[in-house]
């Protein structure tokens, strides 16, 4: 991790930063900042998530049409048969849309028609100083008997 990224991390990131690093995630192919720092906390957490960086799309099955279709995940947790959890990080300019909530919503019902819980986490709370929050909030969510659980910022 560079310097700048370092002091960003240390510091937390203010809303505004939060866009840019995943704009620019969009733009160039590669993880965002708030990505890494979830990452660090599921390897800290033993969380045992795959991250699907990068350009590898998950095949699910639409329930109406039995068509496959791919979707880039952030987080995934494997079972033996496929996965069974998905966490997404969501930044709040990207994910804030009216068009992007229908579009993430259609997204969620696929996914829990795979069997598959989605937990979205802000990105706003993956720095550090945050962690003792999201472990509280993600043992609520996977405690909880729904299938999409969006943990507030």
């Amino acid at each position: 991790m560079d310097a700048k990224a370092m002091t960003l991390t240390k510091r937390g990131l203010k809303n505004y930063m939060m866009g840019r690093a995943l704009s620019a995630k969009m733009q160039s192919g590669k993880p965002s900042l708030p990505e890494k720092q979830f990452n660090e906390y599921q390897i800290a957490r033993g969380m045992g998530l795959v991250w699907c960086m990068w350009d590898y799309k998950v095949p699910f099955i639409k329930p109406d049409t039995r068509e496959v279709i791919r979707f880039q995940c952030d987080f995934l947790r494997p079972t033996d048969a496929f996965y069974d959890e998905n966490f997404e990080v969501d930044g709040q300019k990207w994910h804030s849309s009216p068009a992007q909530i229908a579009n993430d919503n259609w997204k969620d019902r696929i996914k829990n028609a795979n069997g598959v819980r989605v937990f979205h986490i802000p990105a706003i709370i993956c720095p550090r100083q945050h962690w003792s929050y999201l472990d509280k909030e993600i043992t609520k969510a996977r405690a909880s008997p729904q299938t999409v659980a969006r943990i507030a910022g």
